[in-house]
């Protein structure tokens, strides 16, 4: 074999390898046995073509078309949000101010002490002493609310009694006038005219209170 032919065998081999690689076929290989005769080497036996695999045909999945929302359909304005409601502070709560000490109450008054206003003879009015005796009974402390209670006394005749009575009635009568003066109630006087009673003086009015 000539240079030549050898050469030109060489290129054709190139251009072949050259075409497989550009366009490779699947699974089968072709062999020019005139160019490897050429280059000097026994030429393989042909391999059967393998044929290529079937495809199989994917079926492509179903596409669900969903309905257009309805757009006639006017969207109305929403409600403005409410107005947050801010709680007010409450002012703290004072202490309580303690409480004084209760103060002590003072005793209740006592009625005072009866007192005796001396008429002597027959007069029926109290003199200067008798009158200050009244105003210092009247001074003194006491609870209210009291009667006072009025009993005179006078000399009399035996044989008429009337004649007592009715000078002790006026008696009682002059200090009922003396309490009047100072303040005190009428429906809160009570006088007894008591005449001459028997073992008692018959020359004063006794003063006294009664709850």
């Amino acid at each position: 074999m000539s240079h030549a032919m050898r050469h030109c065998g060489f290129l054709a081999a190139c251009m072949a390898a050259a075409f497989i690689l550009i366009h490779p076929a699947p699974a089968q290989v072709v062999v020019n046995p005139q160019a490897l005769r050429q280059l000097g080497g026994p030429a393989p036996a042909a391999k059967p073509a393998t044929p290529a695999p079937e495809r199989r045909a994917v079926p492509k999945p179903a596409i669900v078309r969903r309905p257009a929302p309805h757009r006639a359909v006017s969207r109305l304005p929403l409600p403005p949000p409410p107005a947050p409601v801010i709680a007010a502070a409450r002012p703290a709560l004072p202490h309580p101010a303690p409480k004084p000490a209760p103060k002590p109450q003072p005793a209740a008054p006592k009625p005072p002490a009866p007192v005796a206003i001396v008429m002597p003879g027959t007069s029926a009015a109290p003199g200067p002493r008798g009158e200050a005796a009244v105003k210092r009974f009247l001074a003194a402390p006491r609870p209210r609310g009291l009667r006072f209670l009025v009993r005179a006394t006078a000399p009399g005749v035996a044989d008429d009694p009337s004649i007592a009575r009715r000078l002790a009635l006026r008696r009682g009568m002059a200090v009922r006038h003396m309490l009047l003066k100072a303040g005190i109630p009428a429906e809160r006087i009570i006088v007894q005219a008591l005449g001459n009673p028997p073992g008692a003086p018959d020359d004063r009015v006794t003063l006294s209170t009664l709850p």
